[in-house]
């Protein structure tokens, strides 16, 4: 029965592992790794936007951002693309599946870096949610990065507000 689950899941198309990456795909049609790794970024980005079930506008703009500095698009451009990515349904969106792309295409540094900016996304709207830090905690596991990282990281950014 595990087995035919794992095939299931094995043959399942890449969008839906990372609809992120199908939106991408349109933009830019090569099958470029580094696509899944930016796709992957934001994808993460979008999962700690809704994790507290609403899209407060400084989370928009971080997500805008996001976009123009991982695919160089400018002003409306990057807009219009961050709206269209906030459309896609959070639960399509797979913490561990890109949690683990990320993790073998960056360094640990960078990792560590991005979760750190993902904390503090997380706590821009003066409301750290428990849910928040549990996507938080199993993100970092699927990074590769240890708990003393997750529990720094966090110490930091509560120490901030």
């Amino acid at each position: 029965m595990l087995r035919r689950i794992q095939r299931m899941l094995a043959a399942r198309p890449v969008a839906d592992q990372n609809p992120v990456a199908h939106e991408l795909r349109s933009l830019v049609p090569e099958n470029d790794r580094s696509l899944d790794i930016v796709a992957a970024k934001i994808g993460l980005v979008l999962l700690m936007i809704h994790s507290d079930q609403k899209v407060e506008q400084d989370e928009r703009d971080f997500l805008v951002r996001r976009v123009q500095a991982e695919l160089r698009l400018e002003g409306p451009d990057a807009t219009r693309l961050a709206d269209q990515l906030l459309e896609i349904p959070e639960e399509r969106l797979e913490l561990v599946h890109l949690g683990r792309t990320l993790a073998g295409g960056v360094s640990e540094d960078e990792r560590r870096v991005f979760l750190g900016e993902l904390f503090g996304l997380a706590a821009s709207d003066s409301d750290f949610h428990m849910l928040e830090e549990r996507d938080l905690r199993v993100l970092a596991e699927a990074l590769q990065l240890t708990r003393t990282d997750f529990v720094a990281l966090r110490r930091e950014i509560m120490n901030r507000e």
